[in-house]
């Protein structure tokens, strides 16, 4: 399904991050599911939760908004590593277009801000919720410190692309 010219859209989750990915992680490392035990628990299973915000959408976009949760709650320091390790992820199971590619970086910008005007919302709804600010200072800073970068971002992400998964972005746009 094509909503916008040039991008892909389909049933996305919506609302996937790590609070909802359900793993078996011990000692700081993700461990192998184990079937050596009839008695599983929660962290022997592995799966997503929370499809409440489930809906049709860009993939550009949900790519967007998961690379901005593992900017704020993963790595704040060093986003462009985090945009990176997961497309490589993400690229060897589906391809993005060159116009998918072009707009990632207002993707995760737009995804930026959702994050943190969503969060001051709920925040003056519910002041004494602690969840509902979770990741808005960061995602404010990343803002502020990304706002200027779209070319730096976008050579960095062509020089990744190109030597990663031969994608000619530059020339192609």
């Amino acid at each position: 399904m094509v909503i916008y010219p040039c991008t892909f859209a389909g049933v996305v989750h919506g609302d996937l991050h790590d609070m909802n990915l359900i793993v078996n992680w011990k000692d700081s490392q993700l461990q192998p599911h184990c079937h050596s035990s009839g008695n599983y628990t929660v962290q022997d299973l592995f799966g997503i939760i929370d499809f409440g915000d489930m809906c049709v959408s860009c993939y550009i976009y949900e790519v967007g908004q998961i690379i901005r949760d593992l900017m704020v709650s993963a790595c704040p320091d060093n986003c462009y590593i985090v945009a990176v390790t997961f497309l490589s992820g993400y690229l060897k199971c589906r391809k993005l277009n060159q116009h998918e590619l072009s707009i990632l970086f207002i993707s995760i910008m737009t995804a930026l801000c959702q994050y943190y005007v969503i969060s001051e919302y709920k925040f003056h709804g519910q002041s004494d919720n602690e969840y509902a600010t979770l990741g808005a200072k960061e995602a404010y800073h990343l803002i502020m410190a990304y706002h200027n970068v779209t070319d730096i971002f976008m050579s960095n992400l062509s020089k990744f692309l190109q030597n990663d998964f031969n994608i000619d972005l530059k020339n192609s746009l």
